[in-house]
């Protein structure tokens, strides 16, 4: 519509909303962490979408009914993450976590790493990736060659 703001919640993709909610939460685990404040600018470099694996839904029968409930979100690694990431991120999950009320960290669904963690990862290295986080060689086949 002529007029109408292009980011607007109407606008937006999901996936836009969702990176935007990411952002937010990453943040301000960050601004808790006693880093420099050249560690958090590298951080900041490196949490984008680009850089986090999606969650799968998995959903499971109640016992007494046919109604669906969330059980937990299915997480994949990403094969060309560096541990030095992949630590950086448990890091400002646990900040993150901490910083939540009792009853919203009760209430949050859990997050398990999918099996097939290498098969199902959709996605590939980002076009101009920070050397830090990302491994030097990665095996054909797991996101890039």
């Amino acid at each position: 519509m002529p007029g109408q703001d292009k980011n607007s919640p109407k606008q937006r993709t999901t996936r836009q909303l969702a990176g935007d909610k990411v952002e937010n939460e990453i943040l301000a685990a960050l601004a808790k962490t006693d880093w420099t404040p050249t560690a958090k600018d590298e951080v900041r470099e490196v949490f984008n979408l680009a850089y986090t694996s999606s969650d799968e839904s998995s959903y499971e029968y109640e016992s007494d009914s046919e109604r669906r409930v969330l059980a937990c979100y299915k997480t994949t690694d990403l094969p060309w993450e560096r541990t030095r990431l992949t630590k950086v991120k448990k890091c400002l999950d646990a900040v993150y976590e901490k910083g939540l009320t009792r009853r919203v960290r009760q209430s949050r669904v859990p997050r398990e790493l999918h099996e097939e963690h290498s098969e199902i990862c959709q996605n590939i290295l980002p076009e101009h990736f920070v050397q830090w986080a990302v491994r030097r060689q990665v095996p054909v086949g797991r996101g890039m060659s």
